[in-house]
């Protein structure tokens, strides 16, 4: 298939993806505030600190792609919640040293069987190799994504307001 005039508009499947998405994890388990990029940003960042553990921003940074204005809102958030703690580094004293708190892992368990649950429904209808197929697709596209976005080469077009 030419990718060029493929017949099928990724953009828009994604965007239908993203909204199905935000409708089956808006559930309300986690925070009172589930306003946007916010929400996902949360997400991300607690189950990467309950996957690795305590750890810098760089870390959260490059695992989760997360911006680092939007991971200081994030921590800034999660500790007004009682989810994130937040320490100086002993090796680093210009470093931060990001974790969960009891509450940032109880919520993350429940997060944990949410997403589980979502992750059934997703693939429930795939088999084994279209699995490993969608994932590695999925992860050529990001590694597109983040390639064309360091190398500003992103077409963004300016809209009128």
């Amino acid at each position: 298939m030419n990718n060029q005039n493929s017949e099928h508009d990724l953009m828009l499947i994604l965007s239908k993806f993203k909204a199905l998405f935000h409708e089956l994890t808006s559930i309300k388990q986690l925070t009172n505030n589930k306003k946007g990029n916010f929400y996902f940003a949360l997400v991300m960042t607690l189950r990467f600190l309950n996957r690795n553990g305590p750890s810098i921003i760089k870390e959260i940074n490059q695992n989760t792609q997360l911006n680092y204005p939007t991971i200081n809102y994030v921590i800034k958030q999660g500790k007004a919640q009682n989810m994130i703690e937040s320490k100086v580094s002993e090796s680093d004293g210009r470093a931060r040293i990001i974790s969960l708190t009891t509450l940032g892992k109880q919520q993350v368990k429940k997060l944990d069987s949410v997403h589980h649950e979502i992750n059934q429904i997703f693939l429930r209808k795939l088999d084994a190799n279209e699995i490993n197929s969608l994932v590695e697709i999925l992860e050529k596209i990001i590694a597109n994504l983040n390639d064309s976005i360091n190398s500003k080469k992103l077409p963004i077009p300016e809209v009128a307001d």
